[in-house]
């Protein structure tokens, strides 16, 4: 964001449930300028969301195309051998 100079963050311990964030901004209150770019970047997780779950979406209806097309195959080449004389000994 233009409206801040540098964002840092620490976490004091893996084992603590805390993260410190510093916020140095152009001059807006660094709370609301956090608060801003939180809500972006909520957003951003939604929209990739939607194209993730829209690929999924897509792939596994790909996917039963392809498995309806091979059995569809399986049983023409079923009832085209199935009608063949074939010996066997």
């Amino acid at each position: 964001s233009p409206r801040v100079t540098v964002g840092a963050y620490t976490i004091p311990h893996p084992s603590l449930e805390s993260v410190n964030i510093w916020v140095q901004t152009t001059g807006d209150p660094a709370k609301e300028v956090f608060k801003d770019a939180c809500q972006e970047l909520m957003q951003m997780n939604r929209h990739v969301r939607s194209v993730f779950d829209k690929a999924v979406t897509e792939y596994k209806a790909e996917q039963e195309r392809k498995e309806k097309k091979a059995a569809e195959e399986r049983k023409r080449q079923m009832e085209l051998f199935g009608s063949m004389d074939i010996e066997t000994n």
